[in-house]
């Protein structure tokens, strides 16, 4: 039987899905080496206190004897793989002096390690998981779109991460997780919720994040119409980007209307037609303008956005040619 060439090895490899490549590079250290030089790129990759699972496949550190208690000394280790129709199978098998963290450790480097190209979609560390990644520090590298931390305080990953990420979601634990690398780059940021009591300077720290767009996903005691109010002329004072945008469920769930009188007596605004791009259907809406300067304006409105659908408030800086249609208030 002829060879197969590199060339072509390569071509067949990049067309495989990542369940079949791993298990033809574990039975060849040769065919691993050009499998791992090969872009992977994969819909989602999930770390779990069980290990990983990458698009619909669970990776996870088994007994090779499933009736051997999880504790017994001297016991054979093995990655197992089980798929989205729970068909499993074994990945690799652990000499026989590996405890679990060096085992899963060591299948994690199978699975992810020496890659210098892996392209993720949706990337996710759930509670109890953030050490399994850190044998991947220095040997791998990723590009990913959404970032979802649901871990306890945010973890150091720009040693594997590529910056920026398209959305990085996290729970905000302090306020020095604004200034993590992945955190200050991503282009926009969904806080999911506060860990910590209110500090003296809120408005500030929410002011002068350097991302252009910032959502508060869950509702908040904190942002009261005061707080919405201290920050709209935070960013008149500091004259913030064209681009910017934060958003927010109100505290008071009066009425919208109501809400944008008081800005446009406020803030000397007014009331325009805008397109609110920001749904998933385009939309007409009553908002207020206000001048910033001779090129930029901060537009207010009411709009849904979000994973519960929810309305909330959205406050952006646009330039000032795209102004909307003006309305007699």
């Amino acid at each position: 039987m002829p060879e197969v060439s590199y060339g072509v090895l390569r071509c067949i490899i990049e067309h495989m899905n990542f369940d079949t490549r791993i298990s033809l590079s574990s039975r060849c250290s040769k065919i691993s080496r050009v499998e791992k030089s090969i872009p992977l790129r994969v819909n989602e990759i999930s770390f779990t206190p069980d290990l990983v699972k990458i698009n619909k496949t669970q990776y996870e550190i088994v007994s090779e004897d499933p009736k051997m208690k999880e504790k017994t000394p001297h016991q054979t280790l093995a990655l197992r793989s089980t798929d989205y129709y729970s068909n499993s199978s074994i990945v690799k098998k652990f000499p026989i002096h590996y405890g679990k963290e060096e085992a899963s450790k060591k299948a994690v480097e199978l699975l992810l390690g020496g890659r210098n190209s892996i392209r993720v979609k949706v990337f996710i560390i759930n509670r109890r998981s953030y050490h399994y990644m850190e044998p991947l520090f220095g040997i791998s590298t990723m590009k990913v779109r959404l970032f979802r931390n649901w871990d306890v305080g945010l973890p150091k990953l720009h040693p594997l991460i590529e910056s920026p990420v398209k959305e990085f979601g996290f729970e905000l634990e302090h306020p020095t997780d604004f200034e993590n690398p992945i955190a200050q780059t991503a282009e926009k940021l969904v806080i999911w919720r506060y860990t910590f009591n209110q500090m003296d300077t809120w408005v500030e720290v929410h002011g002068n994040i350097p991302n252009k767009d910032v959502m508060i996903e869950r509702f908040s005691p904190v942002w009261t119409d005061d707080k919405i109010f201290e920050l709209i002329e935070y960013w008149i004072k500091t004259r913030k980007a064209v681009g910017s945008k934060f958003s927010v469920i109100r505290v008071t769930h009066g009425s919208i209307d109501m809400f944008l009188e008081k800005i446009k007596k406020q803030f000397g605004g007014t009331f325009v037609k805008v397109e609110d791009t920001d749904r998933r259907m385009v939309t007409e809406v009553t908002a207020i303008s206000i001048k910033l300067n001779l090129k930029s304006k901060i537009v207010v409105h009411e709009t849904l956005l979000g994973s519960s659908e929810m309305f909330r408030l959205l406050i952006k800086v646009m330039a000032d040619e795209s102004e909307g249609q003006n309305l007699v208030c």
